[in-house]
């Protein structure tokens, strides 16, 4: 998101933390100790706000499970694959409902992340034409308790 002027908000709370060191800093140059440690203490958590607010990210791209793919087996016929139930969180947020369409040559649109496109591709590949509209596939996050199952229509 971004302020009314254009600038992004993660700019915008950097700046502040970045006034909070100098800040800090000042403090000390004039020997008011207590002040310093507490803008470099306010200043700490607000690195640490941010820090926590980036972890599902980070660890979306540092997985190789949760990295976005567009292709998986190419089914016979087009379809859409539907979440029909989720239990715990999603690195990725697919709630139920979400869908995606799969193309005669494997193309995913939108992308799914990998461990979706493994769960996937083992139904896809095992599935006759005429049993698709019934088959759903399981997947479990490689970040732990957590499973989304896909509905293939």
């Amino acid at each position: 998101m971004k302020t009314k002027v254009g600038v992004p908000w993660d700019m915008v709370y950097m700046a502040v933390l970045a006034t909070g060191v100098g800040v800090a800093l000042w403090h000390l140059t004039l020997g008011m100790y207590h002040l310093a440690f507490i803008a470099a203490v306010m200043t700490a958590v607000g690195v640490g706000v941010v820090t926590i607010e980036r972890v599902p990210a980070v660890a979306r791209v540092a997985m190789p499970g949760l990295a976005l793919r567009d292709r998986v087996t190419a089914p016979l016929t087009p379809v859409s694959v539907r979440v029909q139930s989720r239990e715990g969180g999603c690195a990725w947020d697919y709630r139920t409902g979400h869908t995606w369409a799969i193309d005669r040559e494997g193309r995913v649109t939108p992308q799914l992340c990998q461990a979706a496109v493994v769960a996937l591709g083992s139904v896809l590949k095992s599935q006759s034409s005429r049993a698709q509209g019934q088959a759903t596939a399981p997947c479990r996050c490689p970040l732990g308790q957590r499973q989304v199952v896909f509905a293939i229509g």
